[in-house]
């Protein structure tokens, strides 16, 4: 769910961290829904602050989606961290020989190979192998971890892939029209 709360100006703010204080109204985070939400004045009634006629859904949903992909940035660099992240198809080949990869990032602009190795890698896992998402590009995946360009991301942590698929699954609802 997505919280949106009035700021000290009185405006309505998406609250992506849930970390603003005050009274705040709940949302589900897709595109429809903020759609609603602000073409019905429902965040402003729930808030109870002045209806907002220039409130624009493109910029709300702009707010959610910098907040995802903040939060998706966050994750990676989580698992960087804590070392249970493979980075390219050589340390993503180590990974899976040696250890549960429950999820696979790979780059839209990945090359054939990259995207070919994803591919077989969860067609050949079990019912828990591993989840292949395609997200952003490799410029994109690279600036998460301080880099050029990554094409291919292997996360170790079942935790962390949970959250980081549930939150590009997210962003990719956002994204469609």
């Amino acid at each position: 769910m997505l919280r949106v709360v009035a700021g000290p100006d009185g405006r309505v703010a998406v609250d992506p961290g849930k970390a603003r204080g005050g009274r705040g109204a709940w949302v589900h985070p897709t595109r429809r829904c903020v759609t609603e939400m602000v073409k019905r004045h429902a965040a402003e009634r729930s808030l109870k602050v002045e209806v907002q006629r220039d409130l624009d859904p493109v910029v709300v949903l702009g707010d959610l989606a910098r907040g995802l992909r903040s939060k998706a940035a966050s994750l990676v660099g989580v698992a960087w961290r804590t070392r249970s992240l493979a980075v390219g198809t050589e340390a993503l080949m180590t990974a899976l020989e040696h250890t549960l990869v429950p999820l696979i990032v790979v780059a839209r602009d990945a090359g054939e190979h990259a995207h070919a190795l994803a591919a077989e890698t969860e067609a050949e896992g079990e019912s828990r192998g591993p989840v292949l998402r395609k997200y952003g590009s490799k410029a994109e995946l690279g600036q998460w971890l301080g880099r050029g360009e990554v094409a291919l991301l292997g996360v170790q942590s079942a935790p962390l892939a949970m959250e980081l698929v549930a939150t590009l699954d997210r962003l990719a609802g956002l994204e469609e029209r």
